[in-house]
């Protein structure tokens, strides 16, 4: 099973008017941050895809976003402060281990 990257942009109080729109509608009182791979509210921080990505990203219909190489991936977003980095297995049939690379928590998110 081949692990998939993706760097998005916090999705915060810091966000203003859009985090006090997002919470009235949710009913949520308690999140200090959403952690999603909706891009709505997370959006990644690599929008387009430069010539130099192509060896590296999944090249799959909308999966543009993704990376193949934890390490390209990385470098590419080194000078970005607040940033949340995913390691997505997609459809997985097993209970996975860690991540191959890095340093990740476990969540489980159904797409």
């Amino acid at each position: 099973m081949t692990p998939w990257f993706i760097a998005t942009r916090p999705f915060t109080p810091d966000d203003g008017e859009a985090w006090n729109k997002y919470i009235k509608w949710s009913g949520l009182t308690q999140p200090e941050e959403v952690v999603s791979l909706d891009g709505k509210l997370c959006s990644t921080l690599l929008p387009d895809i430069r010539d130099g990505y192509w060896p590296h990203i999944v090249n799959e219909d909308f999966m543009l976003r993704y990376f193949l190489d934890f390490d390209s991936l990385m470098r590419q977003v080194e000078g970005i402060e607040k940033k949340n980095v995913f390691c997505v297995f997609r459809n997985p049939g097993e209970r996975l281990g860690a991540p191959p690379v890095g340093r990740f928590e476990f969540l489980v998110m159904i797409l």
